[in-house]
């Protein structure tokens, strides 16, 4: 997701969607790496037709597809008419948050199933090509597969490369 660098005091804000009662609006909020919570203004509940009896509550929500506990900014606050986007939300769904001031532009990617399934994939096409080589040898094959998997699956090819040229130079 994208969003701005705004402002006289650079506060950066981003505009995401937010689903309550299979209701989706999209909704402003203020990034707040000072807030550890993400609070939603009581405007954006009472469009969403839900009021929050208790002021200290929080209400369970989707941002960006993403479920959290939103709460509702306490009444004597300075930002009880804005949206917050706190640092839990950001850490609790491995954001990365890339702030570029000279084009006022900022960038948060969220880390995702498609690193693994690339790390998966990477290590079936590293272990079929080790096959290969070793297609007269397959209990070595297999124990250097077995040592490769109890070492760490998810690292890039290059990483296997120096560890197999490593562990074959103790070996040959």
């Amino acid at each position: 997701m994208n969003g701005v660098i705004f402002g006289p005091f650079y506060r950066i804000f981003v505009s995401l969607p937010v689903k309550i009662k299979q209701q989706t609006k999209n909704v402003h909020f203020l990034l707040d790496t000072g807030s550890p919570k993400t609070y939603i203004c009581e405007e954006v509940f009472e469009s969403f037709k839900v009021f929050i009896a208790n002021n200290s509550s929080s209400y369970k929500v989707l941002v960006n597809n993403k479920p959290i506990i939103a709460h509702l900014p306490p009444i004597n606050s300075h930002f009880k008419e804005v949206n917050l986007l706190g640092m839990e939300y950001l850490k609790t769904f491995d954001a990365k948050l890339i702030v570029d001031f000279e084009s006022e532009y900022i960038s948060i990617s969220f880390g995702s199933l498609n690193h693994n399934v690339e790390g998966i994939v990477r290590f079936i096409l590293f272990s079929l090509g080790l096959f290969f080589v070793f297609k007269k040898r397959p209990y070595f094959f297999f124990s250097v597969i077995i040592i490769i998997l109890f070492y760490n699956v998810y690292e890039p090819i290059s990483h296997y490369f120096r560890f197999t040229k490593i562990f074959l130079s103790f070996i040959l």
